[in-house]
């Protein structure tokens, strides 16, 4: 724990095991614990449950980093999802073209052939591109 104004240490422990952290605390009188204004913590609960305890007049204040960084990964979490759904539907696609075109080539269908071709096309987004290329494109960002 560190001084805000002016930087200096004023608590170090070697744990983070909260029930270490409250020994670590009961050193120091409550009425000295109550006089912190603010504490700064990452995500981790148990830091939110010792700061909460022990800090009672404090206000909790998230490091920005960490709420970035879960956004991030939230979010790149969601774009591996959807490409893996879009994929598995390309693939699909790609084995009922495949399954179409060889039912075409049976000599012993009635009625007029359909011209359909071996090679299969994936479907396209409206400004053109394909949206496997898009997400391969937005990869590049993160």
């Amino acid at each position: 724990m560190t001084n805000s104004l002016n930087g200096k240490v004023v608590l170090l422990c070697s744990t983070i095991k909260a029930h270490e952290l409250r020994i670590c605390l009961e050193k120091f009188p409550q009425e000295l614990l109550n006089q912190v204004l603010f504490t700064t913590l990452d995500l981790s609960p148990t830091f939110e449950k010792v700061e909460s305890e022990n800090f009672p007049n404090a206000v909790q204040i998230t490091v920005k980093f960490h709420v970035i960084k879960n956004g991030i990964e939230y979010l790149q979490a969601i774009r591996n999802r959807l490409k893996q759904n879009e994929l598995k539907k390309q693939r699909e696609e790609q084995l009922k073209h495949e399954q179409n075109y060889k039912e075409s080539k049976r000599p012993n269908m009635i009625g007029p052939q359909m011209k359909i071709s071996k090679k299969h096309f994936s479907k396209r987004l409206s400004n053109g591109k394909l949206y496997l290329k898009c997400s391969q494109e937005a990869d590049t960002y993160f």
